[in-house]
């Protein structure tokens, strides 16, 4: 498995903790052997990793991730793939484009995995 980013995450500050894109985020992820390509629009708001405010888990896991989060914000957004494969893409390139420690990026899936379901499902 691996992630490369094929373009810079440039993006301008909205307001409180919400960001826009400024221009396109491409990736080339793969995941269990099959390869995605993952292109997030300019215009796109993310806030990022949305981490609880727990002390010991904002320690551990905040403020970490930004190509990451976006990326996984937009795939719960569209939902085009599966739930387990958006978590996958996440975690891949937690580890291979932020460069986040295996210890942070499993983590950081687990608690994807645990909650995310309902940000999936939302409307």
């Amino acid at each position: 498995m691996s992630a490369k980013v094929l373009t810079t995450l440039d993006v301008r500050k909205v307001e409180g903790k919400t960001w826009e894109l400024l221009s396109p985020l491409v990736f080339v992820v793969v995941v269990d052997g099959v390869s995605y390509l993952i292109r997030v629009p300019p215009g796109f708001v993310t806030d990022f990793a949305s981490v609880p405010r727990i002390p010991l888990a904002f320690f551990l896991f905040g403020g970490i991730g930004d190509y990451a989060a976006t990326c996984h914000d937009w795939l719960y957004t569209t939902r085009e793939y599966p739930r387990e494969i958006c978590d996958a893409i996440f975690r891949e390139i937690l580890l291979h484009v932020d460069k986040t420690s295996a210890f942070r990026a499993n983590g950081m899936h687990l608690g994807v995995r645990l909650g995310g379901g309902r940000a999936y499902a939302a409307d």
